[in-house]
C-alpha cells in the first residue's frame, strides 16, 4: 500500500533527505528516516524519472543512501532504481546538449509549449503546473553532475554488478554521453577546439573527462564479473569517440585506451586481450567512405596498434592483409593501413635474420606490400589508384632506410622477371578473413560484417599479380581513369628517384604517350616523370 500512495519528492523534502544524511556524518539514519527503505526507494525512483535538475538532486540524494555505512545497499540498489538514476542522468546530459546547441527550431517548438501551456491552465490547476514547468526547465550546473558522477565512482566501487549486466552497459553508454557533454562544453566556452585533460583539471568541467574514465576504470574490475566481456563494452562504447573528426574528446579517449588500459592491462591479461581485437574492430566498424573520416581512423587505429606488443601488432598486420580482400570500403581502409603497419613494423622487409618469432613475423612487412602491388588492379578504379599513390609513399617511406634498398628493387623486380616476395593467394585469404570475421568475430563472438566478399577474380589485366612490376605500370599509365594514371606516373617518379633503378625503354615510351594526355595535370606529372 506505502508503494500505491508513493509520490515524486518536492525539492524541499530533497534538500531536508540531504541534510539528514549530512548529519549522520557517514552512517544510515534509520531514526532519522521518514519513510522505509522500499517506500523512499519508490519516491526516489518517481523524482528520478521526471528528469530535469530536480531529478539530479534526487540522484544524489540516492547514491548518497548507497553510500551510507550500514545502508541496506541492495534494498537501494535494485534494476529499476538503478535504470532510472541513468535515466535521470541522461535527461541531464540531453539538456546540457540542447543548452549548447541552441537553434531557430527549438525556439518555435518553446513557443508551442508555452501556448499549449496557456491554453490547458483554462483546465489545471495552474500554479503547481507553472511551478514544475520550473523545476524541470531550470540549467542543471555543472557542479551538480561532477558531484552525481564522484559518488556513482564510490559506488561502481562498492556494489558488484555481476549480476546486472545489462545495468553495467546501461552505464557504460550514459557515462560515454557524459563525455560527449564534456566535449561539447568545452567548444561552448572556449569557442573553439581544444584538447581536454583530464590530468590536471582546472574547473568543474575539466573534471568531468577524468570522472568518466575513472568509472571505466571501476568497471573493469573482476567483482563486475567477465573483464574480456566489460571491456568489450567499455571500448565498443568509446570507438565513436575514437574515430571521430568532429569530436573534441577524442585525444583524452586515445590516451585513455593507449595509457590507462595499457597499465591496467598488465595486472589484468584480460584486459589486454579486448584491447588486442579494437584495432581490428575500428578498422572494420569504421565509416571510411571519405578520404578525412579514414584518415582519421587509421590515426586511431595506429595508435592503439602502437601500445600494443610485438606479436599483437603482426598479428594485426596480417589481418590487414586479409582485409585487403574483402568488400570496397574494406580494401581502401586495408591500402591505407598498409601504408601505416610498414611504417610501424621495425624491419618491415627481414633484412635481418635474427629477433623474430617465425618466418610469418620476418615475411610480414613483404607480405603487405604484395597485397598493396595486388590492390594496384582492382576493379574498382578509385581503389587501383590509392593503391598505385600509396606504393609509392611505401617506396619512399622503407627506401628512407638505406639497407632496405637492395630488398625493396628486388621485392618489387621492375624488370627482374620475378618478385622475391611470398605469394599471398587470394582464395586463401578470403577463406580465412571469412573464418575470422564471420565465426570469431571481432570483438570474440558477436556478430561482425556481411559475408559478401571482394574483387572477385583480380586480375584485370595480366599485370595483376605480375612478376615484373614494369608491365603494371605499364597498364596503368594508360588506365582509362585519369587518378590511376597519375598515381602511376607518381609511383615511377618516386621508384626511379629513391631506388635509383633505371627506367624500362618501353616504360619510357608509356611516359612519353602521356605527355599528350588530354588532362593538364597528367601531362605535367608525365614531364616530371621524364625529367627524372
Amino acid at each position: 500500500m506505502e508503494e500505491e500512495a508513493a509520490e515524486p519528492l518536492s525539492r524541499n523534502r530533497l534538500f531536508e533527505l540531504q541534510a539528514i544524511i549530512a548529519d549522520a556524518n557517514g552512517d544510515y539514519p534509520f531514526d532519522e528516516m521518514p519513510s522505509s527503505p522500499a517506500s523512499l526507494l519508490h519516491s526516489l525512483s518517481l523524482t528520478m524519472d521526471s528528469g530535469g535538475k530536480i531529478g539530479l538532486l534526487a540522484s544524489n540524494v540516492y547514491l548518497s543512501l548507497i553510500l551510507c555505512t550500514d545502508s541496506p545497499v541492495y534494498s537501494f540498489f535494485t534494476p529499476v532504481a538503478f535504470l532510472s538514476f541513468l535515466r535521470s542522468l541522461r535527461l541531464a546530459v540531453k539538456g546540457r546538449q540542447t543548452e549548447a546547441r541552441p537553434s531557430q527550431p527549438n525556439r518555435r517548438n518553446d513557443r508551442k509549449k508555452k501556448a499549449g501551456r496557456s491554453s490547458s491552465r483554462v483546465l489545471h490547476q495552474p500554479d503547481e503546473e507553472e511551478a514544475q514547468t520550473e523545476e524541470e526547465n531550470e540549467a542543471i550546473e555543472i557542479e551538480d553532475l561532477v558531484s552525481v558522477l564522484e559518488k556513482l565512482d564510490s559506488v561502481v566501487g562498492r556494489v558488484s554488478l555481476e549480476r546486472f549486466s545489462d545495468s553495467l552497459k546501461s552505464l557504460i553508454e550514459a557515462v560515454v554521453q557524459v563525455l560527449v557533454v564534456a566535449a561539447e562544453l568545452e567548444n561552448e566556452t572556449s569557442g573553439k577546439v581544444r584538447k581536454l585533460s583530464y590530468r590536471r583539471p582546472t574547473s568543474a568541467k575539466d573534471r568531468l573527462p577524468g570522472l568518466c574514465f575513472k568509472i571505466f576504470v571501476r568497471a573493469l574490475h573482476p567483482q563486475h564479473g567477465d573483464v574480456t566481456n566489460n571491456c568489450v563494452e567499455v571500448l565498443k562504447s568509446l570507438s565513436p569517440l575514437l574515430v571521430s573528426q568532429n569530436s573534441q574528446i577524442r585525444c583524452p579517449a586515445i590516451e585513455f585506451v593507449t595509457s590507462n588500459l595499457t597499465e591496467i592491462a598488465k595486472e589484468w591479461p584480460d584486459v589486454r586481450r579486448a584491447m588486442a581485437a579494437l584495432p581490428r574492430y575500428l578498422a572494420v566498424k569504421s565509416n571510411t567512405d571519405k578520404i578525412d573520416s579514414r584518415a582519421v581512423a587509421v590515426d586511431a587505429v595506429m595508435k592503439v596498434v602502437q601500445s600494443l606488443g610485438s606479436a599483437e601488432q603482426y598479428e594485426f598486420a596480417g589481418f590487414v592483409v586479409k582485409m585487403s580482400v574483402g568488400k570496397v570500403r574494406l580494401r581502401m581502409m586495408a591500402i591505407d593501413l598498409i601504408v601505416a603497419v610498414l611504417g610501424l613494423l621495425p624491419d618491415p622487409l627481414g633484412i635481418r635474420e635474427d629477433g623474430f618469432e617465425n618466418d610469418d613475423a620476418r615475411f610480414c612487412g613483404l607480405r603487405c606490400l604484395e597485397a598493396l602491388i595486388n590492390r594496384c588492379s582492382d576493379k574498382v578504379a578509385g581503389i587501383r589508384a590509392r593503391a598505385l599513390s600509396n606504393l609509392a609513399h611505401a617506396v619512399e617511406l622503407l627506401s628512407a632506410d638505406i639497407r632496405n634498398r637492395s630488398r625493396l628493387v628486388e621485392a618489387l623486380a621492375f624488370g627482374n622477371g620475378s618478385r622475391a616476395v611470398p605469394n599471398v593467394v587470394h582464395k586463401d585469404n578470403l577463406e580465412s578473413f571469412n573464418s575470422e570475421m564471420g565465426s570469431q568475430g571481432l570483438f570474440f563472438n558477436q556478430q561482425t560484417i556481411s559475408p559478401d566478399f571482394g574483387p572477385g577474380p583480380t586480375p584485370l589485366t595480366p599485370g595483376a599479380f605480375c612478376r615484373d612490376l614494369n608491365a603494371l605500370v605499364r597498364r596503368r599509365c594508360v588506365d582509362d581513369k585519369a587518378a590511376v594514371r597519375k598515381a602511376a606516373l607518381l609511383l615511377i617518379t618516386k621508384s626511379t628517384v629513391l631506388l635509383g633503378r633505371v627506367v624500362d625503354e618501353s616504360v619510357v615510351k608509356t611516359i612519353g604517350l602521356a605527355c599528350s594526355d588530354p588532362l593538364v595535370s597528367i601531362r605535367k606529372a608525365a614531364l616530371s616523370a621524364l625529367s627524372e
